[in-house]
């Protein structure tokens, strides 16, 4: 509560949004650790730019909160709309203290589940890498068919059957990753666009003389 006041002074000056930054953690090891690594990957798959030292604590104007109300998402991430939206922000630094009595209740099973659900919802990442590693395993198949008929035609490979069979399994294996691949990311476009998530969002209509009633949407 004694960063109140910091946060406050910083949204007077016209902020809609002031995030707490935590100077220094006071989580213990492995939270920091599990924390890092997710805000890692999941900046890594779905492009975003989440800092690990801040949290849900700060100050959000009301027409934030409106707006994020209005998502129609299944999962909604709350620090990762915020920033999607777009509004302007600010961070202040402020003391994180250690917890004082008991333990979280937000065990590691419940952490891995969020951590899933986010990525899954905001980033179609991991279905392009199963096509690039569908047309990688491809590629490789091919090199291998050069390399097997080869040995076959100078007598290396005796066992009747076997460069067919193993090449066959490499080349369909890799173009069924790869066909899986696409159909996913088709599937995933349909995700995002059930998602109906607004264009837009307007922070602020103007109006001049002559065109009183007509408003200017601006977008962040």
């Amino acid at each position: 509560p004694e960063e109140l006041p910091k946060l406050f002074a910083k949204a007077q000056e016209g902020f809609k949004v002031v995030l707490a930054t935590r100077q220094q953690r006071r989580n213990s090891l492995f939270d920091r650790v599990t924390s890092r690594f997710f805000y890692a990957v999941f900046n890594r798959l779905a492009g975003a730019n989440m800092d690990h030292a801040v949290a849900n604590y700060g100050i959000y104007r009301r027409d934030v909160t409106q707006a994020f109300l209005e998502m129609k998402d299944s999962h909604r991430f709350f620090p990762l709309f915020v920033q999607w939206m777009g509004f302007p922000t600010a961070r202040v630094p402020v003391t994180h203290d250690s917890r004082s009595q008991g333990r979280s209740a937000y065990n590691l099973s419940k952490r891995a589940k969020l951590a899933v659900n986010t990525i899954i919802a905001f980033s179609n990442q991991p279905l392009q890498m199963m096509i690039a590693a569908g047309l990688s395993i491809s590629a490789i198949s091919a090199g291998l068919v050069v390399y097997y008929v080869a040995q076959y035609l100078f007598g290396n490979i005796t066992e009747p059957g076997f460069a067919s069979l193993i090449l066959s399994i490499w080349l369909v294996g890799g173009l069924l990753m790869m066909c899986m691949g696409i159909l996913g990311v088709y599937v995933g476009r349909i995700f995002d666009q059930t998602k109906g998530r607004p264009w837009f969002i307007v922070d602020e209509t103007t109006s001049n003389s002559s065109q009183q009633h007509e408003s200017v949407p601006r977008r962040y």
